[in-house]
């Protein structure tokens, strides 16, 4: 019902318009009066009795047309607003509305099904729908979150994450040997259910290098072992691998060349392990999987022979001496496993050291710390503390790839074998207090070993009156055993009886008090035993609890110190490319841009653990080490607190992918509501002219024109934001990567030539038996990246993120062209619970709209980690061909001749290679851009055609082919929407029962029907 307010009729050939108030609100409303009742208008107006004014209809009730309102009527729906309603919620009831709006989304894909046409190709809205929800079943997959493990060989890496995972052993160590290095991935395992039926709770991956990547190292090898040079341990790895892969082969550098490099790379077993590429392995303990594993990454090597032994051995012992060994080839090892800490999404990857032999490897595992969210930075507390050549946490390298990637702010330091510690050392070195409280225990443990000796001596004594007791108490028996036994020879005297009697007694007397003093004395040995136990036991207690303390002590010095040399590195950072930016006007003495000690210190997370420590309270340590724990409470050993900072480390992704699911949810749930209840406005379509739709579409159209621009103007921001920052900076940069390059070079020439040649030989990079690394590649190009690198994070850390946080135009827009189409849609018979439902779908568009503007940001990073990598590649890839010359530069002479040609290439070819390098790096940020600038418009064109999807379902737009409008017409689907609908409520209120138990808020608070809804 509305309340006339003007009234207005024309002649012309359109239809007339009334303008009305409701009476829920005062907004006018235009409403189109159509033909037949216009004429009947007309009538009544020629009739001067019934003739009124325009300003004698106010306040009269006017009735909108029958068919108007039987369509508002069927306009009813339900609204969800489930993101909004959980926009503060806890990360546990986020995801039990997604649990549950996943069943509301299956309930419905059951019922679609029942259709007879949902194939993709029939383009009909049954299937469409499936596709979308296909889509958000996807969205509501549980993000990974991959945290990087990195340190040094033998820091307890593997152990510690055996003990994070609570198994005893589970990740392999030995393909951490120093003879290989792989990337191990631990990560959830949701392929429980075998198909024979069986449930595996641990399932692997053993990925090993390709056909042509074995074959790129087994050149290496052949000329590690035939070079000529002296032989050294750098050299028993590759004999190590070989001997592995060969078992019945002589690995000898004469023997080598005689067989050729063909002989060993087209070995048929060896091919049919690379031909297999995944080898997957399934458990149903971590113990059973670790002896799987064991089977690949184990080595033997040290047990091979010669064939002239292996002839002399047992059948037995050659069976077990020729099997083959395929570490070697080993490349990633995933371990997949039903564990509560990898369920919300954790992936904990064990990254190898810098340097391997096999650049498939190392290519790898660098793949893996450009995706990491989080880095976990393991090393000994010795070395973290103690380890005078230690000063700074990370090496240059690692430091500079930190900051440039950005995950310098989510990096966490780990000191492991906290439990590993020297009590007297810790007590004379740590503060003062410590001293203050170990020395009360002292006193006691001095206490206790006084009454130890005390006790000790005691039972000595007690020991050894026990012996004369029990000699004479076996003298006075045997006495009286001879007494008794004794036959006199003639019949005694009374006297003699009487004499006899009495010794007799006598002996008994005696016998009886020796063992009542030998009863005394044993108890009294007993009681010194036992009081000796129990000293020995309050003795380890104290010994104990001192140990605790100094753990507890140099834990918290620890954690102090590495708080302290974090904020002092990332200060250092700071300047030095503070002055590098802007020479001129930097200030050493100006005050910091951002608290280092008060904020950043305290809040970098670093955590001293015990992972021995731990799995001995859990009863897991291996035999010999179970009872050595200094620890009484697992907390002590701060893995349960690693633990809960693994999984806290996932709340950010899983919240927000929570977030984008049930913002998603909300506009295919109201958009299906709207389909449901639409078709009466398409009816109504039907009466007006075409112009309706047309207007409709121009403003559609007008929006799309006005929206063209905006991923060009992104893309031209982010250019200019890198011209001006980066680019005006190159010509610097490669002047002083040109200047250095003659001393990288020089300093080069100092090595060992074995060395030398193995550098050439490896283009440029090699790992010594010592783990020194070398790589000339990257210390060609430090001075470029240590020029740019302050300049590369203000582009992309603080540009980029602004130029995509201050777009806001989509919004508006919308909500703009919704207003101008409105009109033309209440002439269609929409009321205001269709207002609300648009209204509400705007706000879902945009959300998700800026959803993928964040991650189209978030691949700019991604690709902005690569190609500040990829200068180092460029640069190798630029000096291959000197590389390859100088390895074949043999013989007298040849180490000479090496270090000569070299200097020559460098002074010939190095502004060449900057200049040609640089270039190249310019050009893949404008490729970046350009992909940024089609991704925007992409997100543009989904958002706009979101908006034209629901005026769709709602009949206010028609099909646009024919295909589309005959799929329409055979498929109205009247009672699938019934169907449908019907999930939909009773979706809504299992919904909003669960809210209501989680939150308390009940329906109200969350997807919620709008008044006087309905369905039918």
């Amino acid at each position: 019902m509305r309340m006339v307010s003007q009234c207005s009729s024309r002649t012309s050939s359109s239809s007339p318009e009334v303008h009305v108030k409701t009476e829920e609100s005062d907004e006018e409303e235009v409403i189109s009066i159509p033909p037949r009742l216009h004429k009947q208008n007309m009538l009544l107006s020629r009739n001067p009795q019934l003739k009124r004014t325009t300003s004698q209809l106010r306040g009269v009730v006017a009735k909108r047309p029958k068919t108007v309102s039987d369509a508002e009527t069927r306009a009813k729906s339900i609204s969800f607003s489930l993101r909004s309603t959980h926009e503060d919620s806890t990360i546990e009831t986020l995801e039990q509305a997604v649990m549950q709006t996943l069943d509301v989304l299956e309930s419905i894909e059951s019922t679609i099904r029942q259709d007879a046409n949902t194939e993709p190709e029939t383009k009909s809205e049954p299937a469409r729908l499936l596709t979308e929800i296909k889509g958000l079943q996807e969205l509501a997959r549980t993000p990974k979150t991959i945290i990087g493990i990195v340190g040094k060989t033998g820091e307890g890496k593997s152990t510690l994450l055996n003990a994070l995972l609570d198994e005893e052993k589970l990740v392999p160590t030995n393909c951490m040997r120093a003879c290989t290095s792989v990337v191990t991935e631990v990560s959830y395992n949701h392929q429980t259910l075998h198909t024979n039926g069986f449930y595996y709770k641990y399932r692997a991956e053993v990925e090993f290098i390709s056909p042509a990547e074995w074959e790129e190292e087994l050149r290496d090898l052949f000329a590690r072992i035939t070079d000529g040079f002296s032989q050294d341990e750098d050299d028993e790895v590759a004999v190590y691998k070989l001997k592995a892969l060969y078992p019945f082969e002589e690995i000898t550098a004469k023997q080598l060349e005689q067989n050729g490099i063909e002989h060993y790379l087209y070995d048929g077993t060896v091919q049919r392990i690379l031909n297999k590429r995944v080898v997957t392995l399934k458990a149903q303990s971590g113990d059973e999987l670790f002896k799987k594993l064991q089977m690949f990454i184990d080595s033997t090597v040290e047990d091979r022979v010669s064939k002239a032994k292996l002839a002399k051995l047992t059948d037995e012992e050659k069976q077990r001496r020729a099997t083959h060994e395929y570490w070697p080839l080993i490349k990633v090892v995933r371990i997949f496993v039903d564990n509560e800490i990898l369920r919300s999404g954790a992936v904990l990857v064990d990254l190898p050291g810098y340097g391997d032999v096999n650049s498939a490897r190392s290519v790898c595992a660098d793949r893996y710390k450009m995706q990491c969210d989080a880095l976990w930075i393991v090393s000994g507390i010795h070395r973290a503390v103690d380890d005078k050549n230690g000063r700074t946490l990370l090496d240059d390298t690692f430091r500079r790839q930190s900051y440039m990637d950005g995950s310098f702010q989510t990096a966490t330091y780990i000191c492991s074998k906290s439990e590993d510690i020297w009590v007297e050392e810790a007590i004379r070195n740590l503060s003062q207090s410590l001293k203050k409280d170990t020395e009360g225990l002292y006193k006691q443990i001095e206490t206790e070993k006084q009454s130890q000796m005390s006790l000790s001596l005691q039972i000595q004594k007690g020991k050894t009156a026990f012996k004369e007791l029990r000699k004479m108490l076996d003298s006075l028996q045997k006495r009286k055993a001879l007494l008794k036994k004794k036959q006199p020879t003639q019949v005694p005297s009374p006297s003699t009886i009487r004499s006899k009697f009495a010794e007799l007694d006598s002996v008994k007397a005696d016998i009886r008090s020796y063992k009542t003093k030998i009863l005394a004395l044993e108890t009294s040995i007993e009681s010194a035993e036992e009081s000796l136990d129990e000293s020995e036991s309050q003795l380890h207690k104290r010994q104990r609890e001192i140990k605790t303390l100094c753990i507890h002590a140099r834990n918290e010095r620890a954690k102090e110190t590495i708080k302290h040399r974090y904020a002092v590195e990332l200060r250092e950072l700071d300047e030095r490319n503070a002055e590098e930016e802007d020479p001129g006007n930097y200030d050493p003495m100006e005050g910091p841009s951002r608290s280092y000690d008060d904020s950043i210190a305290s809040s970098f997370p670093v955590f001293c653990v015990s992972a021995h420590g731990y799995q001995d309270l859990c009863h897991r340590s291996q035999e010999g080490k179970a009872g050595q724990s200094p620890f009484d409470e697992i907390q002590q050993t701060e893995i349960p607190h690693l633990q809960d900072h693994c999984q806290e480390s996932t709340l950010s992704k899983r919240r927000s992918a929570a977030l984008a699911f049930l913002n998603g949810a909300d506009k295919f749930l109201n958009s299906l509501g709207m389909w449901c209840s639409g078709g009466h406005a398409g009816a109504l379509r039907k009466r007006y002219p075409i112009s309706f739709e047309t207007n409709i579409r121009n403003q559609l159209s007008q929006l799309k024109k006005h929206s063209e621009q905006d991923p060009i103007d992104i893309a031209l921001q982010l250019t200019e934001h890198v011209e001006q920052r980066l680019y005006s900076i190159f010509p610097e940069a490669i002047k002083e990567a040109i200047d250095n390059a003659p001393r990288v070079i020089s300093n080069l020439e100092m090595i060992h030539p074995k060395t030398y040649a193995a550098i050439c030989r490896k283009n440029g990079q090699h790992k010594n038996c010592y783990n020194v690394c070398f790589n000339v590649n990257h210390d060609l190009c430090v001075p470029f990246l240590d020029k740019i690198k302050a300049r590369w994070v203000e582009v992309f850390r603080k540009d980029v993120e602004r130029t995509f946080g201050e777009y806001k135009e989509m919004k508006p827009r919308l909500e703009a062209t919704l207003s101008s189409i409105w009109p033309h849609l209440q002439r269609l018979g929409l009321g205001a619970v269709h207002k609300e439902h648009l209204k509400r779908q705007i706000n879902a568009y945009t959300t998700s709209f800026s959803a993928e503007i964040k991650q189209i940001g978030a691949r700019i990073q991604t690709r902005q980690k690569e190609i500040h990598r990829v200068f180092e590649v460029l640069v190798q890839t630029e000096l291959s061909s000197t590389y390859e010359e100088l390895t074949l530069l043999k013989g007298r002479g040849s180490v000479r001749a090496k270090k000569e040609r070299m200097r020559e290439a460098i002074n010939t070819k190095r502004k060449h290679i900057f200049h040609t390098v640089a270039e190249m790096m310019r050009q893949r940020l404008v490729n970046v851009f350009i992909d940024a600038e089609n991704e925007f418009a992409k997100a543009v064109d989904r958002c706009i055609g979101a908006l034209e999807n629901d005026l769709r379902v709602m009949g206010v737009l028609s099909e646009e082919s024919k295909r589309k409008r005959e799929a329409a017409a055979r498929h109205s689907q009247v009672d699938l929407k019934m169907e449908i609908g019907k999930v939909l409520a009773q979706g809504y209120e299992e919904l909003s029962r669960v809210i209501e138990g989680l939150e308390g808020n009940g329906p109200s608070g969350g997807p919620r029907l709008l008044e006087g809804s309905s369905f039918i």
